[in-house]
Formats: C-alpha cells, structure tokens, sequence
C-alpha cells in the first residue's frame, strides 16, 4: 500500500511511505486499533517503534531568596508545544545546577556558561532542547 504524506499548507506530497500490511484477516482488522498522525493512519503497534522527541526551552531563574527562604536556582522546562505537566526545580548551589545540566546532556562547557550566566545576569533561556519525552522524565522537567 502506498501513502502520501501531504504538506498541510502547499498540498504537496512531502514523502512517500510503503506499509506491508502483516495480516489481512478481517478479525486482524476489526481488532487493529489506528492512529492518525498527520495525514496518515498508521496502527498503534507502530508508533511505539518510533521515538517522540520534545523541543522546548530551559528556563533558569535565579532566585535571591527570603527571610525563610534561602537562595536557590528554579529550572523549568517550557516545551514549543504541547501541554505538559512541567515542575519546577529547584537547586541550591551552582554546582548542583552544573550537574543537572551536564546530566541532561549538555556539555561541561556549556553547563558552567550556562550556570555562570544565571548567577550573574538574571534569568536565562537555553532554546533550542531536544531530548526524548524519557530523558526528559528521567531528569525532572516532565512529571
């Protein structure tokens, strides 16, 4: 079976898929239960095969703290799309929030500059993150 994947704005084919359909059995077919992605059904079975990745947006604010609160860094992560249940984290020291960083799989380099540049300038957006929907639930920005 061939599918066209069509461009929603320009109606023009962007891909072509072949699907071999495994059993044509009408109790197979009664039971297969389809997704629709796009343009195209695909069956359920299917989709666990491919990997959703997530793109989005690290915030870090500092926070200087309070009488009964002491300082801390807040991470949270603000996805392009999509409605997720998004905690914020909190860390207490610049190195903790280094480690996060780098455990999230930013490099050393980059995690100190980040880190560096909340503690002194305020608020800072890392644009641009794209991790599975796992990794991101392994590290706390997804709940």
């Amino acid at each position: 079976m061939n599918l066209r994947l069509f461009c929603a704005s320009a109606r023009r084919p962007v891909w072509h898929f072949t699907f071999m359909l495994v059993s044509v059995d009408n109790r197979a077919a009664e039971n297969r239960v389809a997704t629709k992605i796009g343009w195209v059904v695909v069956p359920q079975s299917w989709e666990s095969r491919y990997v959703t990745k997530l793109m989005g947006t690290i915030r870090i604010t500092p926070n200087t703290g309070s009488e009964t609160a002491k300082p801390h860094f807040e991470v949270c992560f603000v996805p392009y799309h999509g409605r997720f249940n998004t905690p914020t984290l909190k860390f207490s020291t610049h190195d903790e929030l280094v480690q996060f960083l780098m455990d999230i799989k930013i490099s050393e380099d980059e995690a100190a500059r980040w880190a560096g540049k909340a503690r002194s300038q305020g608020v800072v957006l890392i644009s641009g993150v794209e991790r599975t929907e796992a990794q991101f639930r392994e590290s706390g920005l997804i709940a």
